[in-house]
């Protein structure tokens, strides 16, 4: 400290007067004043009888194994006889209880889903409860069940029965077709035919006399028309093969 203010100073003279010294200051501390006690007084106490600590908890500990037990004197069994069991039992079997009758499990299905889907509902609360029926309009119900049920089926029935009847048509019509189609194809061949048959015959088919077609001419033109209306007939049956693939694709899916 007195080296900061140097020893020109009142201050660092002070301080170096006071610091001067390296070494650690030495301090002479006072004897500790001890009692001597008399050896006898310490011997007397030691003679006391010790006592238990009062905050020593008592404990109970266990001891290992099984403590001997006295054996038991015999005495008389306490089961009873044969004969006096069956005495006691003689007429439980006149005592047994009938089963009760059996019930059809089809017709109680039948009245609990009657009793859930049209009776008053208790378990939930008045809030949350379905409005149910009275008694009064619980047959008209039913009976509008019934009769929407028969107009369904019936509907049902008639597009079945349209459905056969179209069948029915389609191959009617199928058949007649098939036969317009043998006799155009075996007439336009019979025809072709005709013409050089017709040559021969008559001496005015190459052009002889006025009055009205010429036979050659005639017959050519009903040639081409049977030919128009071979091809015609041809068409509507391949038309009506392709309706008729359809609707068994339809009928299928």
């Amino acid at each position: 400290m007195w080296k900061r203010f140097g020893r020109d100073t009142e201050a660092g003279r002070l301080l170096y007067s006071l610091y001067k010294t390296k070494h650690a200051p030495k301090i002479n501390y006072p004897l500790i004043k001890t009692i001597h006690k008399d050896m006898n007084a310490q011997q007397q106490q030691s003679e006391k009888p010790k006592k238990p600590c009062p905050q020593r908890a008592v404990v109970d500990v266990p001891k290992v194994g099984r403590p001997k037990k006295a054996a038991v004197p015999q005495t008389a069994s306490k089961k009873k006889a044969l004969e006096t069991i069956l005495k006691e039992t003689k007429g439980y079997h006149n005592k047994a209880d009938r089963p009760l009758p059996g019930r059809n499990q089809d017709t109680e299905k039948d009245r609990l889903a009657f009793q859930f889907q049209f009776s008053k509902c208790t378990a939930m609360p008045k809030e949350a409860r379905v409005p149910t029926l009275s008694a009064y309009d619980r047959p008209m119900l039913i009976d509008n069940g019934k009769l929407a049920r028969k107009i369904v089926e019936n509907r049902y029935e008639r597009e079945q029965n349209r459905e056969a009847r179209i069948a029915e048509e389609h191959r009617r019509m199928r058949e007649e077709l098939q036969e317009e189609v043998c006799h155009k194809e075996a007439l336009l061949e019979h025809l072709q035919q005709y013409p050089s048959t017709l040559q021969e015959a008559m001496p005015y088919a190459k052009g002889h006399g006025r009055a009205g077609p010429k036979p050659l001419h005639a017959v050519q033109m009903m040639n081409g028309q049977m030919k128009l209306e071979l091809e015609a007939c041809r068409d509507m049956k391949e038309a009506q093969e392709d309706l008729t693939r359809l609707e068994n694709l339809i009928s299928m899916q």
